[in-house]
């Protein structure tokens, strides 16, 4: 008689635990979801705020090197790769004339810079990466809101610095 109230008492421990895993698992994957969605919508924000920002340098492009035609082409978010807190995006831009790279590419850099500086952003952008291949030019956007960008622009910067073998 003792035996069988002790097995019962022995299951209902367990049922407990089994409750008590659920429970926590449960919560543990709601917490996870919020979160991931505020990063989410944070980081949808980050990107449509790189892209106005982009536009506005290629306006700015356009003006300065007369009869090209500069064409925006969005890529994929490099903020992926790097974590979901480091903001950092990926663009391509088309033109349509051959044009040297090298003063392209320091047009491109002096527009990023002039936009940069007479914006009213609440952080700035910074160029990570850009460089010139068949007529496009392939730039990496950070846009520094946070510690995490920071600190990847950090690293990028002791890796360019980094002796090549």
């Amino acid at each position: 008689m003792y035996d069988n109230l002790y097995l019962i008492k022995g299951e209902f421990i367990i049922i407990k635990l089994y409750v008590a895993i659920f429970l926590i698992t449960f919560l543990f994957l709601i917490y996870r979801y919020l979160i991931f969605r505020k990063y989410v919508r944070i980081q949808n924000l980050n990107r449509k705020l790189s892209d106005e920002f982009l536009m506005k340098v290629i306006q700015h492009v356009n003006h300065d090197i007369k009869n090209n035609e500069f064409k925006f082409i969005p890529t994929n978010n490099s903020s992926k790769v790097w974590g979901r807190s480091v903001y950092v995006y990926s663009y391509c831009i088309e033109y349509s004339q051959c044009l040297n790279q090298k003063e392209l590419l320091k047009n491109i850099k002096n527009s990023f810079n002039f936009v940069n500086h007479n914006s009213d952003y609440s952080y700035n952008f910074v160029l990570s990466d850009f460089y010139v291949k068949d007529k496009m030019v392939f730039l990496d956007i950070a846009y520094t809101s946070n510690e995490a960008t920071l600190e990847y622009l950090q690293d990028l910067a002791k890796i360019k610095k980094a002796p090549k073998e």
